[in-house]
C-alpha cells in the first residue's frame, strides 16, 4: 500500500465513524431528521475561535 492510499482510508474511516456518532447523538437527543450537526476539528476550533470556550482567546 502507498502512503496516499493509507491516508484516504483513514480519512474514510474517520468520516464514518464521526458520522455515526452524529447519528447516535441526533437519535439520542431526538433531533429531527433533518437536523444539520457539524463536526469540527479541536485545531481548526482553536484556529478560528468557533468555540464559545475559546472567547478568551479573542482578548
Amino acid at each position: 500500500m502507498n502512503l496516499a492510499y493509507m491516508r484516504f482510508r483513514c480519512l474514510c474511516t474517520m468520516f464514518l465513524v464521526v458520522m455515526a456518532l452524529r447519528d447516535k447523538i441526533k437519535r439520542h437527543l431526538k433531533l429531527p431528521h433533518g437536523y444539520v450537526m457539524e463536526y469540527k476539528p479541536h485545531d481548526a476550533s482553536l484556529r478560528d475561535n468557533s468555540s464559545y470556550r475559546n472567547t478568551w482567546l479573542r482578548g
